[in-house]
């Protein structure tokens, strides 16, 4: 049998996926107060997320393409996973809001 970690507060920490400064993450939360900590791969992972998104991180205008809309991403997104020619998963996630996962990463 598994024995359940507890945190300070006498709530049950949990691994689960969720967003920290905007990034979703593998973190240890608790089901009580919220705290939450981060796993060492997590933690290296949040370090190079920040990192990356100081160089894609911008307002980027939509235009025209043919009878669509699209949206250029800056050339630091490849460091991310964005390559030309490669497939991308598109959700709407919120109005006026959506998600981009490049389909294949390659870190």
């Amino acid at each position: 049998m598994k024995s359940k970690l507890l945190c300070r507060c006498r709530g049950t920490i949990e691994r689960k996926e969720t967003f920290v400064e905007g990034f979703l993450l593998t973190a240890d939360v608790c089901s009580k107060c919220g705290e939450l900590g981060l796993p060492l791969e997590s933690a290296k992972e949040l370090l190079w997320l920040r990192d990356a998104a100081k160089n894609i991180d911008s307002r980027r205008k939509i235009v025209r393409i043919g009878n669509s809309i699209g949206i250029t991403l800056p050339h630091h997104s490849e460091k991310v996973g964005f390559r030309e020619g490669e497939l991308a998963d598109i959700r709407l996630i919120g109005e006026g809001e959506i998600a981009i996962r490049a389909k294949e990463l390659r870190k």
